[in-house]
């Protein structure tokens, strides 16, 4: 994959869902959900700017920032998406598109960063395949 698309990957479905559930848990008055979703905030916008290969240090810090953010990201997106489920069926809400968007927003919150997450690390610290060296030509000196 190109440094470009690797970017383009970390932030469309990395960072911009860590924005929206930050904000979502900020809004909500979640104080401990926006904290971790503030360190997968900072994990993917590092990525996002990171050459790889990276190094172990910065891998281990990365992962473990992106590990607790998910987590928190993940428990955060479960919560939205159960109780959206559950108000519609209970007819406390009207499904309408507004509901529909919030529950699209949440799902993609629940399974972006986690996707990127198991990207990272099967990536994070492959080196590129140079093995492949021409033969040199036969009869040259």
């Amino acid at each position: 994959m190109s440094q470009f698309g690797r970017r383009s990957l970390y932030v469309l479905l990395g960072l911009l869902p860590s924005l929206f559930g930050a904000f979502s848990a900020f809004s909500i008055g979640l104080p401990g959900f926006w904290t971790g979703s503030s360190l997968a905030i900072g994990g993917f916008a590092y990525l996002a700017s990171a050459a790889f290969p990276l190094q172990s240090r910065p891998f281990r810090y990365a992962t473990l920032c992106l590990f607790l953010g998910v987590g928190f990201l993940a428990v955060l997106s479960s919560i939205a998406i159960f109780e959206t489920i559950k108000a519609v069926t209970t007819g406390r809400v009207v499904p309408t598109a507004e509901t529909a968007v919030w529950f699209v927003g949440w799902l993609l919150v629940l399974v972006g960063p986690g996707g990127c997450l198991l990207h990272f690390i099967r990536v994070g610290r492959r080196t590129p395949n140079n093995s492949f060296k021409p033969n040199p030509l036969r009869g040259s000196a």
